[in-house]
């Protein structure tokens, strides 16, 4: 349970001949799978996209989600269908997040008073942006002009010169010329300096 975010994703390995399934603790990113009892699978985000495979099916299909939580090795044959070979869950939404030792906070204060309370969030907050700083690529982030993402793109401004990136953050604005979240992130973008923007309409 290392993996920290949300995501299912569908691995092929050609060279072992193996596919591997996998689905976030939450089951935020769908996937469901089109199997049969004679290896015949099938995968897809949206379950209607596997409602109208049916040929060369010799067996009853099913449609069935990847369990939140889980992941699935399956063996791939020559004919191109799979076996099963191990399901497993590799962590609960009730389990603490083990990734949470490989993050860098030192222990936060405990007790409910609002100065202690703001704090531990200021620091959680900081930590979630901090972390999409680990990245081989440029990075942006959208940016409607609301509260939220105006918090994180002023964060992320924050720690960008902390980390002393080398070029400027791309913001990503959509809707018309006009709109109300284009002239709020317009706003948003002329209290900060080292944004690019990119407005898609």
């Amino acid at each position: 349970a290392l993996l920290d975010g949300v995501f299912a994703f569908i691995l092929l390995d050609t060279e072992k001949k193996k596919v591997f399934v996998g689905r976030d603790t939450y089951g935020v990113r769908p996937l469901f799978k089109l199997s049969t009892d004679d290896g015949f699978l099938a995968l897809c985000s949206e379950a209607k996209g596997l409602t109208e495979i049916t040929h060369a099916m010799p067996s009853p299909a099913s449609i069935e989600p990847v369990l939140p939580g889980h992941f699935e090795e399956f063996d791939l044959k020559q004919n191109g269908k799979v076996s099963s070979v191990q399901m497993e869950e590799f962590h609960c939404c009730t389990d603490g997040p083990e990734h949470a030792v490989c993050d860098s906070l030192e222990a936060l204060p405990s007790g409910f008073d609002e100065e202690t309370v703001k704090s531990n969030i200021r620091t959680l907050f900081e930590n979630a942006v901090r972390k999409r700083l680990m990245a081989q690529r440029r990075i942006g982030c959208l940016l409607s002009g609301g509260l939220d993402s105006s918090l994180v793109a002023a964060t992320l401004m924050k720690l960008a010169k902390e980390e002393n990136l080398q070029y400027k953050i791309q913001t990503f604005s959509i809707g018309s010329e006009d709109s109300p979240d284009i002239l709020a992130a317009r706003k948003v973008r002329s209290t900060q300096t080292g944004f690019r923007k990119v407005h898609i309409s």
